[in-house]
């Protein structure tokens, strides 16, 4: 099928709104001028071969879709490759569209294997989660929406307004498939969110493998933020990853407004926040201290960064405060007060895996192998660990199972090769 450059410079425009980039982010992709686009999108410019594969790599479509509007006929079947894939990378895009694309493949492999874990008979909860927030809130600011549906979720959740203690376990209970992915190097992007084809939530947090990283809470703010996608940003079961690079510091783009309100709001409900003020005899114009800030963002479990702007958004601090609060390193200001920074009991076993699992699966996984029907070097690979490791684990559990020096060779191979 033939298309003139208006056909489609029609679909680039489509496809980059569907993905939800601006025009000087593609710009900033194709190292051209803003202006550029906008006549590449309506037909007054053409596109180069160089020009079509970078946009084709950046909105995750095949270039035959941007020339012809038809499918390529080979797509895969893996979502993450297969359908438009949402990630704000703004003018460092060009640099990290190899990061993304490698990290990407990471996760399809890591779904692959889970898929294999599920498929050998693990049980896993059924998903339930609402998707009807986004028609009952429609009216609403983009902010009041994340606000609102922050606080029926906790309704509904029975969380009452005190601190979430286990994030991990309370959406593992909703069915969701929760990674956390801990590597060597800073990620391309920190989560993904999305469907599969039979309509099972899944959440992705990538962290680099620095205490304080983990430490700061900001991987629990990644996953609530990825969490608001799953309630409002997916129609029926459609397969569409949402990608989202850093988003604690995204701006401007409405969804993601709305994401990073329900995480605040979720993990600090205004209601608790305040009366933890009030309790400490503080009322609203008050001049909070230093250490009554450290002290929430540890309680609550929220990065530091988005309590300061949680705390300015319902009032309890102003404008020249926050600029100074935002100077603060909390870790360093946490030991001064005699806490330790990186004191929480799972860091130095997360530290040391490739992937943090769900719970629920890590039991599926050890009775696949007792039963059979999944080699040991898969199962490490789900694991994030090494063959040694699991040999380990299997003795605790008194599952039988026997390491050939075969074994330990393809675990060696297998590192080498990725």
């Amino acid at each position: 099928m033939s298309a003139s450059w208006k056909d489609i410079g029609a679909r680039i425009r489509l496809y980059r709104e569907s993905a939800s980039l601006t025009q000087e982010q593609v710009a900033a992709a194709l190292q051209i001028p803003r202006s550029a686009v906008s006549l590449l999108e309506s037909g007054k410019r053409e596109v180069s071969a160089l020009e079509l594969l970078t946009l084709a790599d950046l909105f995750g479509v095949s270039p035959v879709v941007l020339l012809t509007g038809e499918p390529a006929g080979h797509e895969s079947a893996n979502p993450l490759s297969s359908r438009v894939v949402r990630y704000r990378l703004a003018a460092e895009a060009a640099r990290t569209g190899l990061e993304v694309e490698r990290l990407s493949k990471t996760i399809e492999r890591q779904i692959r294997l889970t898929e294999d874990i599920l498929a050998s008979g693990a049980r896993f909860p059924t998903a339930r989660l609402p998707r009807d927030y986004r028609l009952r809130f429609h009216d609403y600011s983009y902010v009041r929406q994340g606000e609102e549906a922050a606080e029926e979720e906790r309704l509904r959740l029975k969380l009452g307004s005190g601190p979430i203690q286990d994030i991990r376990a309370l959406f593992e209970e909703q069915g969701i498939l929760f990674f956390i992915r801990i590597q060597s190097d800073e990620p391309a992007f920190d989560g993904l969110s999305m469907l599969d084809g039979r309509g099972r939530p899944w959440i992705f947090v990538i962290a680099p493998n620095k205490p304080e990283w983990l430490a700061s809470f900001r991987w629990r703010f990644t996953a609530a933020h990825e969490y608001a996608h799953l309630l409002f940003d997916f129609e029926g079961n459609e397969v569409r990853p949402i990608i989202d690079r850093d988003p604690e510091r995204l701006a401007g783009e409405p969804t993601e407004m709305r994401a990073n309100s329900f995480a605040s709001a979720f993990l600090a409900p205004r209601e608790a926040l305040e009366g933890h003020l009030e309790r400490l005899g503080f009322k609203k114009g008050d001049d909070l201290p230093i250490e009554v800030l450290i002290y929430l963002h540890r309680l609550y479990g929220i990065s530091y960064s988005s309590l300061v702007w949680r705390l300015y958004n319902i009032g309890w601090i102003r404008e020249e405060a926050r600029a100074k609060f935002h100077e603060v390193r909390p870790q360093v200001f946490a030991r001064a007060m005699g806490l330790d920074p990186y004191g929480e009991p799972y860091l130095q076993d997360w530290m040391s895996r490739e992937w943090v699992v769900p719970e629920e699966l890590v039991v599926g996984c050890l009775q696949a192998i007792r039963e059979g029907k999944m080699t040991l070097q898969r199962a490490a690979r789900f694991l994030g660990i090494r063959l040694e490791q699991l040999s380990m684990m299997l003795k605790e559990a008194d599952i039988p199972a026997t390491l050939s020096k075969a074994d330990l060779e393809a675990d060696l191979r297998s590192l080498i090769d990725e």
